[in-house]
Formats: structure tokens, C-alpha cells, sequence
């Protein structure tokens, strides 16, 4: 349902793989979908520090629905 890349962002501390599965479970088992956005890919980032090179980007918002 959801691809790391897409949802969580890029740089930072990694996300474990068992936080997002149990993420991902929560929202297959509530029968909800990921709407997507069109732009911009990341909706926060942390001005990447003096050199840009501790640029953190992330996607913090998700629009969720089911199929009714």
C-alpha cells in the first residue's frame, strides 16, 4: 500500500521496517487508502542546516479514505 520512499521523507534517522509495517496494518485493517498528492512531494523540511547537508525532507500530511 505504501512505498517508505513515498511516505516517509528523506534523510533523518530511518524508520524501522516493523513501525511501518504496523503502520501500513492499521490502515489495511480499517480499510483505508492513501489518497496520494500531486504537489509538492514534501510538505516540510529542516532548511538543511548551514551546509544543506543534514537536509531533512518530509511528507507530514496523508489524506486517507475508504471506499464508501
Amino acid at each position: 500500500m505504501f512505498e517508505a520512499e513515498k511516505f516517509w521523507g528523506e534523510g533523518g534517522v530511518p524508520k524501522s521496517s516493523g513501525c511501518m509495517k504496523t503502520f501500513r496494518d492499521v490502515f489495511s485493517d480499517l480499510g483505508l487508502f492513501d489518497l496520494g498528492a500531486v504537489r509538492p512531494k514534501y510538505t516540510w523540511n529542516n532548511k538543511g542546516g548551514d551546509s544543506g547537508s543534514d537536509l531533512i525532507l518530509e511528507r507530514l500530511d496523508k489524506f486517507l479514505a475508504d471506499q464508501n
